[in-house]
């Protein structure tokens, strides 16, 4: 919203004797100043303070519009002007190709294979160890519950991953091409939360025995 100010006095004027409009107040020029009192916007202290004159407080046109993050312009013809700054502009960013989305889709996908293949051999390792183990059965089920799990995430990914490539192959629409590259990062973001999920140390130490006993049945 532009803002206009008449004068070299802010419009929004506090008045201890009652409203004053731009077009009532006489000529300041030469009048005693009665008092100073400092001002805040939102908690924060201007360093300019607000003077009074003839029981009027006049705010500081400057550092009001900077504590409100406007610009102040003095016009010739019109006085003071506030107007709101412009919203600083990024830099373009190039589109990915159709193709690279795809390739970058199809690594994702091979991930999640490789993820799937070694969360179960960890199903099968800790359900041979439930017949041979000391560790307690309950705390392995919840480590092959766990990996079952993954598994079943990972596969939904895949299933959306393949979505996506099929609707990129079918469509020229740079909407759905960016919606792809948004799928892409987000499904990233929940690759790594999936990944750094919090164990427990009893399940740190079955994940161990897995591996031992992984290394044993290969030598």
């Amino acid at each position: 919203m532009r803002k206009y100010i008449i004068g070299f006095l802010v419009g929004a004027i506090v008045t201890a004797a009652g409203t004053a409009y731009a077009d009532e107040i006489a000529s300041i020029v030469g009048k005693k100043i009665e008092g100073q009192f400092p001002v805040k916007i939102a908690g924060k202290s201007l360093t300019t303070q607000a003077v009074v004159l003839e029981g009027t407080s006049y705010l500081p046109v400057r550092a009001i519009g900077e504590a409100l993050n406007m610009d102040v312009m003095f016009n010739a013809d019109l006085g003071i002007e506030l107007k709101e700054k412009a919203a600083a502009s990024l830099p373009a960013q190039p589109l990915k190709s159709v193709q690279d989305q795809i390739d970058e889709l199809n690594k994702r996908i091979d991930g999640d294979k490789h993820l799937i293949a070694f969360n179960k051999s960890v199903v099968i390792a800790n359900s041979n160890l439930l017949k041979e183990s000391t560790v307690p059965k309950e705390d392995i089920q919840k480590v092959i519950i766990e990996m079952n799990n993954q598994i079943s995430e990972s596969e939904k990914r895949i299933a959306d991953f393949e979505a996506q490539i099929a609707a990129l192959q079918n469509s020229s629409d740079p909407t759905i091409i960016l919606k792809g590259q948004i799928d892409v990062l987000s499904h990233e973001i929940e690759s790594h939360k999936s990944i750094s999920m919090t164990m427990t140390p009893v399940s740190l130490n079955i994940v161990r025995l897995v591996h031992c006993y992984l290394t044993k049945k290969k030598n």
